[in-house]
């Protein structure tokens, strides 16, 4: 709920209080405390899913019964919708324009409790409500999917039939509620299924199966700009590629209105207006319809200030708001890094002894190809060194194992010969972050907003920092410091040895990318199109580049002063890592979810072109391509003559490093968005099967295949011969167990 909702009811008397509107606020109960007839028809019933009307016992509550039909046997998806939507609803933490849930589970079979809107919907009733009410009801569903949206959870099919209202006392407008908020579970408020949507309302890109990866938050603009105008001039936007006609001059509705609602409604999603100034110019205009002001709307200046940004695409920017900081809040320029000149020292290869000051630990030699660069020539060993993967087999210190993201490691090697679970520890929500390993601890995010750090050998919880947001972004240690990013906006660090807080960073929206540590610097892409350079003592800014998309679902590469990070606008760039200068960008005009992979002069990165791109690191230019039958979602690893990936076509793909040419390929029979990781010889990779694979690196012939859950989207880490890895039921541990 935004800050001035509560005094709505105040300056407009039509507006009912919000706490006689606010949904039931009960104590935890079973389906076993649900009472309803069997035998009476439920209020709906489709695809396997029903409604019913049922009692709370004990509180004389009537609700509205969600869950799988009981006259048949639900399949998957069935089951699957019940359980998400219940779980992204409860996500939203009660906002008064949104259906509560007062119950859920998925025993004995998928069901949730919602509170019972028996006032009719939008459909029904929208041409009986007078203009104030109209703009008041639009204002208040633009600010449910506000509050919704900072919690990580979208929409994506708002229509007039799932916005339903609840009766409110005499004299007062009944309020709108927005239901059914089943989205898509697996890709949450970033991505949807395109065949569930409802056309006429759909934006452009849902209803293109060729922009099917650009739906994002944008969509849910657009959407809820078809409904309310839909509900001011009682006709549908006119689609085409000019602008929607002004709503002014269709109905006697505020001119105020005008541009923001055909700012909402612009086709290209980078050019859409943002919500935050959408729902306030909403406001605006209605206070000034409510007020009997002249029509003239103080939310259009303000939506004008709030769309553009002085940093345009490719530029930084340094200066920040310092409150309720959004997408369009992008002002500011250039910052520049003060540090002190460190002349690094020299690393040796000790395959060649090939020796280079520009190298780190865990790039391949250029000169030999064959071994890993991992200590540095004179006895001392920094705090850098030490929690490298290739020189030290018991860590694995953030995504990827190292800042290169190479995803491999020649220091240590995982179970190869038979496996076993060594200890899981159960989660309450999935597990789709990475873990890390340092200092025989483990430390992992969750989607129920949990950083835990449990100890390697036996699963034990050490500590847990508890956030307002799903943690979908990997871990990464520094120091005595654990870094992460949260759906809260926020890039979190902790202590590494107790979990208290040290510093956060607001970046207005949400942060899916997984932290780089370089030079004590912290690098992290955002849902608001930007990546941040931030300082890891302190978390203060020292530089930002706005990107042409999301920078989120990427996470940074730094390798020798220069970042590599991939953006949902379909390019890659190289960012200059101490002042945020873009170097190159290299353009697919598809969106790339994929980390790149840095080693030796080469940057590897996939799209949903179904390609796996090498790149030349130095300016971008392509040395190959390879090609799948599906989108590339899952970040490559490098060993020393292959890269390996997966693929949506349901293959783990090894192609040759110096041409590109096929390999091998191995059958995972499902989705493979789960990054390989490479230890010694073996290969380790999830699949959304729940099983994880230890592959040849050799040949792709599997080593053995281990179930661990229902999905495994998480990257393994392998560290002191123990895979650990994420899903959808907690956190795994791997090993021989002496076979």
């Amino acid at each position: 709920m935004s800050p001035d909702e509560t005094d709505l009811s105040e300056r407009v008397p039509a507006v009912p209080a919000v706490d006689t509107f606010a949904g039931p606020d009960l104590p935890p109960f079973g389906e076993d405390q649900l009472a309803y007839d069997r035998n009476e028809p439920p209020l709906s019933q489709r695809d396997g899913i029903e409604i019913r009307r049922a009692r709370v016992r004990g509180h004389g509550i009537t609700t509205a019964l969600k869950q799988v039909s009981q006259q048949q046997t639900a399949g998957t998806q069935a089951r699957d919708r019940v359980s998400a939507e219940a779980e992204r609803t409860a996500m939203i933490d009660r906002h008064p324009h949104v259906v509560t849930v007062l119950g859920w589970s998925r025993q004995p079979w998928p069901w949730y409790a919602m509170e019972f809107l028996d006032a009719g919907s939008l459909a029904e009733r929208g041409d009986e409500l007078d203009v104030t009410h109209r703009l008041w009801a639009a204002y208040a569903l633009a600010d449910a999917v506000a509050h919704a949206h900072d919690r990580g959870v979208g929409h994506y099919d708002i229509t007039p039939e799932n916005v339903r209202f609840v009766p409110t006392p005499d004299g007062t407008w009944d309020a709108p509620k927005l239901i059914d908020w089943a989205g898509s579970p697996e890709g949450g408020v970033r991505r949807h299924d395109a065949r569930s949507i409802t056309p006429k309302y759909a934006s452009p890109e849902m209803r293109s199966p060729a922009d099917r990866d650009r739906i994002g938050v944008d969509s849910d603009v657009y959407q809820l700009g078809v409904v309310i105008y839909e509900l001011l001039t009682g006709r549908l936007p006119e689609r085409g590629d000019g602008r929607p006609d002004q709503p002014s001059r269709l109905a006697d509705v505020p001119a105020a209105v005008d541009e923001p609602l055909r700012g909402a409604l612009a086709r290209d999603p980078r050019n859409r207006l943002y919500l935050r100034p959408f729902r306030d110019a909403l406001r605006s205009a209605f206070l000034d319809a409510a007020e009997g002001d002249d029509g003239v709307s103080r939310g259009a200046a303000r939506s004008t200030a709030n769309t553009g940004s002085s940093a345009g695409p490719g530029e930084s920017r340094t200066s920040v708001e310092a409150e309720d900081r959004s997408r369009e809040a992008a002002t500011g320029t250039a910052g520049e890094r003060v540090a002190e000149s460190v002349e690094p020292e020299p690393v040796v290869c000790p395959e060649c002894g090939h020796r280079s000051a520009s190298l780190r630990p865990g790039d391949i030699c250029p000169e030999c190809k064959r071994g890993y660069v991992d200590s540095v020539e004179s006895d001392t060993v920094t705090e850098e060194t030490a929690l490298d993967p290739s020189t030290d087999p018991n860590a694995w210190p953030m995504y990827r194992g190292g800042p290169a993201r190479s995803g491999s490691t020649a220091g240590t090697a995982g179970p190869t010969d038979g496996v076993r679970t060594r200890w899981h520890t159960a989660t309450d929500a999935p597990v789709a972050s990475s873990p890390l390993v340092v200092d025989g601890t483990v430390y992992v995010g969750g989607d129920d907003g949990s950083l835990r750090a449990l100890r390697a050998d036996t699963g034990a919880e050490v500590w847990r920092y508890r956030t307002d947001s799903r943690i979908r972004s990997s871990p990464a240690v520094a120091g005595d410091t654990v870094v992460v990013g949260g759906t809260d906006q926020s890039v979190h660090a902790v202590d590494v040895d107790t979990g208290e807080p040290r510093w956060t960073y607001d970046t207005g929206f949400w942060v899916l990318s997984s932290p780089a540590v370089a030079d004590g610097t912290v690098y992290v892409g955002s849902d608001d199109f930007s990546v941040y350079a931030l300082d890891g003592a302190d978390g203060q800014l020292l530089w930002e580049f706005r990107a042409d998309g999301e920078a989120s679902a990427s996470s940074p590469a730094v390798v020798d002063g220069t970042v590599y990070v991939a953006c949902d606008d379909g390019n890659a760039y190289a960012l200059d890592a101490n002042t945020g200068a873009e170097l190159w960008r290299f353009e697919t005009d598809f969106v790339i979810h994929t980390t790149p992979a840095v080693t030796d002069g080469r940057v590897y990165v996939g799209s949903s072109q179904n390609r796996l791109y090498a790149l030349d690191a130095a300016d971008g230019s392509v040395r190959w391509t390879f090609d799948t039958e599906g989108d590339v979602h899952a970040s490559p690893a490098v060993t020393d003559d292959a890269v390996l990936f997966g693929s949506d076509d349901g293959h783990v793909y090894a192609a040759d490093r110096a041409t590109g040419e096929e390999r091998w390929r191995f059958p995972a029979n499902d989705w493979v968005r789960s990054a390989p990781t490479v230890a010694g010889e073996t290969a380790y990779v999830g699949s959304d099967t729940g099983s994880v694979y230890a592959l040849d690196v050799s040949n792709g012939r599997p080593r053995w295949r281990h179930r661990v859950g229902d999905r495994v989207s998480a990257s393994p880490a392998v560290a002191d011969r123990t895979v650990y890895v994420g899903s959808d039921t907690g956190i795994h541990a791997l090993d021989s167990g002496g076979t």
